[in-house]
C-alpha cells in the first residue's frame, strides 16, 4: 500500500512555518531592538510570501522538500540561512545608502525564484503525488546497477589519470609542505594559490582538475557506496574504498578547505537519503567530519601568534555564516558608485562580445575590499553579486527568475531519469551535488556553478540516461 503525506501525518514544515513565523515576528518587535525587529520582520514576511506562492507544491519546492534533498529546497534553505538572515547583521553595521537596494534584492528572491520554478513546472511538470511516495522509500536496486558499476570503473580510471596528471603539473604539493613547514603560514597561502588558481595550464585542463575534485570523485564515492550497501559484494567494497581514499587525497592535496568537506557532506547526504532521518549523534559526528579539515587548515594558515581555539572558531564561524552576505554587500557598494556596471563582462557568457574580454570581478572586489591592490585572492559571491555588477536590478530580476526556471528543469529531468525512485541515479546525483546547491551556491556565480563545478555535465548525463532507458525498454519489448 502506497502511503501519502496525509496518511502518515508527517510533520508539515511549511504549514508550521506559516503559523509560527508571524508569532516570531511579533515577539521580535516586543523584545528586540526596533531596527533588527523590522529587518527580521521583512525577511519573515518574504518567506511567508514564498510559502503562499508554492503552497500546493511545498513538498518539492518548500522546506518539506529537504526530506528528499530536492534542489529547490536546498537552494531555499541555504539562501535563507547563509544570505537572508546574515544580511540583517551586515546592514546594521553599515551606513551606505546602497543598503536598501542590497536588502531589496535579497528579499526579491522569495518572489522571483518561485515564479521561475512554477513557470518551468508549467512546461516540465513534477508529479507531486509521486514525490510524496518518495518520502517513505528505501534506497532501491534497479536493472541499471550493473551498468553503473561499469561506468564507475571507467570514472575511477579517469579520476586516476587526472590525479596523476595534476601531480606532474604542480611543482610542490601544498599538503606535504604544510606538514613539513607548519609555521610558514604566509608561504602556505601563496603555495595554495599556485597549486590551483594560478596553475599555468590551459583552460580545458584546469576545468578537468576542477571537475575531478568537485564532481567526479564525490559522485564516484557515493555511487560506489550505494552499490556496496545494496549488494554487499567484495568488488563493490573495494571500489568504494579506492574511491574514498584516493578522493580524500585528491581533494586534500591543495589544502583548499571546501573539497574535503564536500566528500563528507555527500556521505552524510547519502546516509540521510538512505535512512530518511539522521540521529543527533550522527549530526554531531557529521559536523565534526565536515569542519575538521577546514579547522586544521585555518590553524596552519594562521599567524602562529594567533593560533588559539577562539580565533580559529571565530574565523570559521564568520566564513560559513557571515562572509557570504558580507561579500555580496561589497558588490553593491562598489558597483556602480566606484565602477560602472559591467554589462555582462563578469561572465564568459557575454564577455566575448567585448574587446577587453572577461572582467575578473571577484579579484577586483577583493582588491578594493581588502585594500590589497596586488592580491590574487577572490571575493566570491552568490550569483546576485555578478548579476548586480553586470546589469543592476534588471540583472537581479532576470537571473533569479532564470535560477528558478533551470532548477525546476534539472529537478524534473532527474526525477524522470530515476522514475521517482531512490535508485542509484537519484541517490548518486543528489548526494554528490548537495555541495553545489548549498555552500557552493552561496559563493559562486552562474558560470562557476554550471561550468567550473560541472552542473552542465550532470544535466547532459541525466538527459542521456533518459534516452538510454527509452532505448533499453524498447529493445526489451522487441
Amino acid at each position: 500500500m502506497n502511503k501519502t503525506i496525509e496518511d502518515a501525518k508527517l510533520f508539515d514544515y511549511d504549514k508550521f512555518l506559516i503559523i509560527i513565523l508571524p508569532i516570531i515576528s511579533l515577539l521580535l518587535f516586543i523584545f528586540v531592538n526596533e531596527e533588527i525587529a523590522l529587518l527580521f520582520g521583512l525577511v519573515i514576511s518574504s518567506i511567508l510570501v514564498y510559502e503562499l506562492i508554492i503552497y500546493n507544491e511545498r513538498f518539492i519546492y518548500g522546506f518539506n522538500g529537504l526530506r528528499i534533498l530536492s534542489f529547490p529546497s536546498l537552494l531555499l534553505f541555504s539562501y535563507t540561512i547563509f544570505i537572508s538572515i546574515p544580511s540583517i547583521f551586515v546592514i546594521t553595521k553599515t551606513t551606505n545608502e546602497i543598503e536598501n537596494m542590497y536588502f531589496f534584492s535579497i528579499l526579491s528572491f522569495y518572489i522571483l525564484f518561485p515564479i521561475g520554478l512554477l513557470t518551468s513546472k508549467y512546461l516540465w511538470d513534477i508529479n507531486i503525488d509521486k514525490i510524496s511516495k518518495m518520502y517513505y522509500m528505501k534506497i532501491k536496486k534497479s536493472e541499471y546497477d550493473h551498468i553503473f558499476y561499469k561506468l564507475l570503473i571507467h570514472l575511477l580510471i579517469l579520476c586516476f589519470a587526472l590525479l596523476f596528471l595534476y601531480l606532474i603539473r604542480i611543482k610542490k604539493i601544498p599538503l606535504l609542505e604544510m606538514i613539513k613547514n607548519p609555521k610558514s603560514y604566509a608561504y602556505m597561502w601563496a603555495l595554495r594559490e599556485e597549486a590551483f588558481k594560478l596553475l599555468e595550464v590551459n583552460i580545458i585542463e584546469k576545468y578537468l582538475y576542477s571537475w575531478n575534485r568537485d564532481l567526479f570523485y564525490p559522485l564516484g564515492i557515493v555511487g560506489s557506496l550505494f552499490l556496496c550497501i545494496l549488494y554487499k559484494e567484495n568488488k563493490y567494497k573495494v571500489l568504494f574504498i579506492i574511491f574514498l581514499v584516493t578522493g580524500l587525497i585528491n581533494n586534500a592535496i591543495t589544502t583548499a578547505k571546501a573539497p574535503v568537506a564536500q566528500i563528507f557532506l555527500s556521505l552524510i547526504s547519502f546516509y540521510f537519503l538512505k535512512e530518511g532521518k539522521i540521529k543527533f549523534k550522527y549530526i554531531v559526528l557529521g559536523l565534526l567530519l565536515i569542519f575538521a579539515f577546514p579547522i586544521v587548515i585555518y590553524y596552519f594558515t594562521t599567524n602562529p601568534l594567533l593560533r588559539n581555539t577562539e580565533t580559529i572558531l571565530n574565523a570559521l564561524f564568520y566564513r560559513v555564516f557571515l562572509a557570504p552576505a558580507d561579500v555580496l554587500y561589497q558588490y553593491y557598494k562598489i558597483f556602480p558608485s566606484m565602477h560602472e556596471f559591467l554589462l555582462g563582462r563578469s561572465t564568459k557568457l557575454f564577455s566575448w562580445l567585448f574587446e577587453d574580454g572577461t572582467f575578473n570581478i571577484a579579484n577586483y572586489v577583493a582588491k578594493i575590499w581588502w585594500r590589497m591592490p596586488f592580491t590574487t585572492g577572490f571575493a566570491n559571491a552568490i550569483y546576485l553579486g555578478s548579476a548586480w555588477a553586470d546589469f543592476g536590478l534588471v540583472g537581479v530580476i532576470f537571473f533569479t527568475l532564470l535560477l528558478g526556471f533551470l532548477t525546476n528543469l534539472f529537478q524534473q529531468k532527474l526525477l524522470e531519469a530515476s522514475n521517482y525512485k531512490k535508485n542509484v541515479i537519484y541517490v548518486m546525483l543528489v548526494s554528490g551535488l548537495v555541495m553545489n546547491f548549498t555552500f557552493s551556491f552561496i559563493s559562486a556565480n552562474y558560470t562557476v556553478l554550471i561550468v567550473s563545478k560541472g552542473l552542465f555535465l550532470c544535466f547532459i548525463f541525466v538527459l542521456l540516461l533518459i534516452d538510454f532507458q527509452k532505448y533499453y525498454k524498447a529493445k526489451i519489448k522487441i
